[in-house]
Protein backbone atom coordinates (compact mmCIF):
# COMPACT_ATOMS: atom_id res chain seq x y z
CA UNK A 1 0.00 0.00 0.00
CA UNK A 2 1.35 3.42 -0.93
CA UNK A 3 -0.01 6.59 0.72
CA UNK A 4 0.74 9.99 -0.78
CA UNK A 5 -0.19 13.44 0.53
CA UNK A 6 -0.99 15.13 -2.78
CA UNK A 7 -1.80 18.43 -1.07
CA UNK A 8 -2.24 19.52 2.51
CA UNK A 9 -4.93 17.34 4.02
CA UNK A 10 -5.56 15.28 0.89
CA UNK A 11 -4.38 11.72 0.69
CA UNK A 12 -4.15 9.34 -2.21
CA UNK A 13 -3.97 5.66 -1.32
CA UNK A 14 -2.71 3.27 -3.97
CA UNK A 15 -2.75 -0.48 -3.45
CA UNK A 16 0.00 -2.39 -5.19
CA UNK A 17 -0.56 -6.14 -5.43
CA UNK A 18 2.48 -8.27 -4.61
CA UNK A 19 2.21 -11.97 -5.37
CA UNK A 20 3.60 -14.10 -2.56
CA UNK A 21 3.14 -17.82 -3.29
CA UNK A 22 3.10 -18.80 0.39
CA UNK A 23 -0.02 -16.68 0.88
CA UNK A 24 -2.05 -18.28 -1.90
CA UNK A 25 -3.54 -20.95 0.35
CA UNK A 26 -4.86 -18.37 2.80
CA UNK A 27 -6.04 -15.93 0.12
CA UNK A 28 -7.39 -18.47 -2.35
CA UNK A 29 -10.16 -17.06 -4.54
CA UNK A 30 -10.33 -13.82 -2.59
CA UNK A 31 -9.38 -10.25 -3.30
CA UNK A 32 -8.79 -8.61 0.04
CA UNK A 33 -7.92 -5.24 -1.47
CA UNK A 34 -11.16 -4.89 -3.38
CA UNK A 35 -13.08 -6.36 -0.44
CA UNK A 36 -11.67 -3.65 1.81
CA UNK A 37 -12.47 -0.87 -0.67
CA UNK A 38 -15.99 -2.15 -1.29
CA UNK A 39 -16.63 -2.55 2.43
CA UNK A 40 -15.42 0.97 3.25
CA UNK A 41 -17.59 2.45 0.51
CA UNK A 42 -20.66 0.49 1.65
CA UNK A 43 -20.21 1.60 5.26
CA UNK A 44 -19.74 5.24 4.25
CA UNK A 45 -22.76 5.14 1.91
CA UNK A 46 -24.92 3.61 4.64
CA UNK A 47 -23.92 6.24 7.20
CA UNK A 48 -24.51 9.27 4.96
CA UNK A 49 -27.73 7.79 3.56
CA UNK A 50 -26.57 7.39 -0.04
CA UNK A 51 -27.86 3.82 -0.06
CA UNK A 52 -29.73 2.72 3.06
CA UNK A 53 -30.86 -0.48 1.33
CA UNK A 54 -27.36 -1.89 1.87
CA UNK A 55 -26.77 -4.50 4.54
CA UNK A 56 -26.33 -2.60 7.78
CA UNK A 57 -22.74 -2.41 9.07
CA UNK A 58 -21.81 -3.26 12.63
CA UNK A 59 -20.70 -0.69 15.18
CA UNK A 60 -16.99 -1.45 14.81
CA UNK A 61 -17.13 -0.94 11.04
CA UNK A 62 -18.75 2.46 11.57
CA UNK A 63 -16.11 3.49 14.10
CA UNK A 64 -13.36 2.36 11.73
CA UNK A 65 -14.88 4.51 8.99
CA UNK A 66 -14.85 7.51 11.33
CA UNK A 67 -11.16 6.94 12.12
CA UNK A 68 -10.24 6.70 8.44
CA UNK A 69 -12.15 9.80 7.33
CA UNK A 70 -11.71 12.11 10.33
CA UNK A 71 -8.25 13.53 9.39
CA UNK A 72 -9.63 15.42 6.36
CA UNK A 73 -12.62 17.09 8.04
CA UNK A 74 -11.08 20.42 8.99
CA UNK A 75 -8.77 21.05 6.05
CA UNK A 76 -11.13 20.45 3.12
CA UNK A 77 -9.08 17.47 1.99
CA UNK A 78 -9.98 14.39 -0.01
CA UNK A 79 -9.29 10.69 0.36
CA UNK A 80 -8.81 8.83 -2.92
CA UNK A 81 -8.32 5.08 -2.75
CA UNK A 82 -6.95 3.75 -6.02
CA UNK A 83 -6.37 0.20 -7.20
CA UNK A 84 -4.70 -0.10 -10.57
CA UNK A 85 -5.68 3.05 -12.45
CA UNK A 86 -9.19 3.24 -11.04
CA UNK A 87 -10.41 5.34 -8.13
CA UNK A 88 -12.66 2.96 -6.24
CA UNK A 89 -13.33 5.15 -3.19
CA UNK A 90 -13.47 8.95 -3.10
CA UNK A 91 -14.39 10.72 0.14
CA UNK A 92 -14.29 14.50 0.49
CA UNK A 93 -14.28 16.58 3.67
CA UNK A 94 -18.03 17.21 3.49
CA UNK A 95 -18.79 13.49 3.48
CA UNK A 96 -16.21 12.95 6.22
CA UNK A 97 -18.05 15.51 8.36
CA UNK A 98 -21.34 13.74 7.63
CA UNK A 99 -19.80 10.44 8.72
CA UNK A 100 -18.71 11.98 12.01
CA UNK A 101 -22.02 13.78 12.61
CA UNK A 102 -24.40 11.00 11.61
CA UNK A 103 -22.54 7.98 12.99
CA UNK A 104 -23.76 8.21 16.62
CA UNK A 105 -27.40 8.16 15.48
CA UNK A 106 -26.74 5.33 13.01
CA UNK A 107 -25.07 3.27 15.75
CA UNK A 108 -28.06 3.89 18.00
CA UNK A 109 -30.53 2.92 15.26
CA UNK A 110 -28.62 -0.26 14.44
CA UNK A 111 -28.71 -1.28 18.09
CA UNK A 112 -32.47 -0.72 18.16
CA UNK A 113 -32.95 -2.67 14.92
CA UNK A 114 -30.92 -5.58 16.28
CA UNK A 115 -33.12 -5.74 19.38
CA UNK A 116 -36.36 -5.51 17.41
CA UNK A 117 -35.42 -7.69 14.43
CA UNK A 118 -33.00 -10.55 15.06
CA UNK A 119 -30.89 -11.24 11.98
CA UNK A 120 -32.31 -13.90 9.68
CA UNK A 121 -29.89 -16.59 8.57
CA UNK A 122 -32.23 -19.06 6.86
CA UNK A 123 -33.69 -18.08 3.49
CA UNK A 124 -36.28 -20.09 1.59
CA UNK A 125 -36.58 -20.52 -2.16
CA UNK A 126 -34.02 -18.01 -3.39
CA UNK A 127 -32.70 -17.88 -6.96
CA UNK A 128 -29.08 -19.04 -6.94
CA UNK A 129 -26.60 -19.40 -9.77
CA UNK A 130 -22.99 -20.44 -9.92
CA UNK A 131 -20.33 -17.76 -10.28
CA UNK A 132 -17.31 -20.06 -10.27
CA UNK A 133 -16.74 -23.71 -9.43
CA UNK A 134 -13.77 -25.91 -8.68
CA UNK A 135 -14.60 -29.28 -7.25
CA UNK A 136 -11.83 -31.74 -6.44
CA UNK A 137 -11.36 -34.77 -4.21
CA UNK A 138 -9.11 -33.09 -1.66
CA UNK A 139 -11.19 -29.96 -1.07
CA UNK A 140 -14.72 -30.74 -2.16
CA UNK A 141 -16.03 -27.18 -1.81
CA UNK A 142 -12.85 -25.16 -2.30
CA UNK A 143 -13.18 -22.31 -4.77
CA UNK A 144 -16.93 -22.61 -5.31
CA UNK A 145 -18.83 -19.34 -5.36
CA UNK A 146 -22.40 -18.44 -6.12
CA UNK A 147 -24.66 -15.41 -6.33
CA UNK A 148 -28.08 -14.78 -4.78
CA UNK A 149 -28.91 -11.27 -5.93
CA UNK A 150 -31.90 -10.94 -3.60
CA UNK A 151 -29.44 -11.13 -0.68
CA UNK A 152 -26.39 -9.35 -2.13
CA UNK A 153 -24.93 -8.87 -5.62
CA UNK A 154 -21.42 -10.11 -4.79
CA UNK A 155 -20.40 -13.75 -5.18
CA UNK A 156 -20.05 -15.74 -1.95
CA UNK A 157 -18.29 -19.00 -1.12
CA UNK A 158 -20.64 -21.99 -1.25
CA UNK A 159 -20.80 -25.20 0.75
CA UNK A 160 -23.43 -27.92 0.95
CA UNK A 161 -25.08 -29.13 4.13
CA UNK A 162 -24.45 -32.67 2.90
CA UNK A 163 -21.82 -33.38 0.24
CA UNK A 164 -23.46 -36.74 -0.47
CA UNK A 165 -26.94 -35.32 -0.92
CA UNK A 166 -29.23 -35.39 -3.93
CA UNK A 167 -29.20 -31.59 -3.77
CA UNK A 168 -25.47 -31.42 -4.48
CA UNK A 169 -25.77 -34.02 -7.24
CA UNK A 170 -28.57 -32.07 -8.91
CA UNK A 171 -26.63 -28.80 -8.74
CA UNK A 172 -23.44 -30.28 -10.17
CA UNK A 173 -24.90 -32.45 -12.94
CA UNK A 174 -26.21 -31.35 -16.34
CA UNK A 175 -29.89 -32.05 -17.05
CA UNK A 176 -31.91 -32.05 -20.27
CA UNK A 177 -28.96 -30.82 -22.30
CA UNK A 178 -28.42 -27.77 -20.07
CA UNK A 179 -24.98 -27.31 -18.52
CA UNK A 180 -25.36 -27.38 -14.72
CA UNK A 181 -23.35 -24.15 -14.45
CA UNK A 182 -25.79 -22.37 -16.78
CA UNK A 183 -28.91 -23.04 -14.75
CA UNK A 184 -30.53 -20.93 -12.05
CA UNK A 185 -31.47 -22.97 -8.98
CA UNK A 186 -34.23 -22.34 -6.46
CA UNK A 187 -32.72 -23.20 -3.09
CA UNK A 188 -33.10 -22.98 0.66
CA UNK A 189 -29.89 -21.67 2.17
CA UNK A 190 -28.29 -20.75 5.44
CA UNK A 191 -26.21 -17.56 5.44
CA UNK A 192 -23.01 -17.81 7.46
CA UNK A 193 -21.59 -14.50 8.66
CA UNK A 194 -18.49 -13.09 10.27
CA UNK A 195 -19.56 -9.88 11.95
CA UNK A 196 -21.65 -8.01 9.39
CA UNK A 197 -20.05 -9.76 6.41
CA UNK A 198 -21.56 -12.75 4.62
CA UNK A 199 -18.79 -15.33 4.23
CA UNK A 200 -20.62 -18.45 3.02
CA UNK A 201 -23.87 -19.78 1.68
CA UNK A 202 -24.74 -23.24 2.93
CA UNK A 203 -27.08 -24.96 0.47
CA UNK A 204 -29.77 -26.84 2.38
CA UNK A 205 -32.28 -27.85 -0.29
CA UNK A 206 -32.63 -27.57 -4.05
CA UNK A 207 -36.00 -27.50 -5.84
CA UNK A 208 -34.95 -28.94 -9.17
CA UNK A 209 -38.41 -28.80 -10.76
CA UNK A 210 -38.44 -25.03 -10.20
CA UNK A 211 -34.98 -24.35 -11.64
CA UNK A 212 -34.59 -21.66 -14.28
CA UNK A 213 -32.99 -21.89 -17.71
CA UNK A 214 -32.47 -18.33 -18.86
CA UNK A 215 -29.44 -17.23 -20.87
CA UNK A 216 -29.98 -13.63 -19.76
CA UNK A 217 -28.84 -14.61 -16.27
CA UNK A 218 -25.35 -15.61 -17.34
Amino acid sequence: MQICEVRKGSYEVEFISVLIPSLFAALENSNTILDFCSHLKRVKDYIVGTNVSLQKPNEQSIRNCIEITQPIIHNHGTINIITGNEKVVVIDSEEAQQVKTLSPQVIKEIGTMDEAQPQTNIYRKKLFYWYQTRFDDKKSNSGNKGIIESIQPEAVNVIFEDDNSLTKTEMTTSHDGVDWQKRGYIVDIEVLRKGDKIVKYKILQNYMDESVVDDTLF
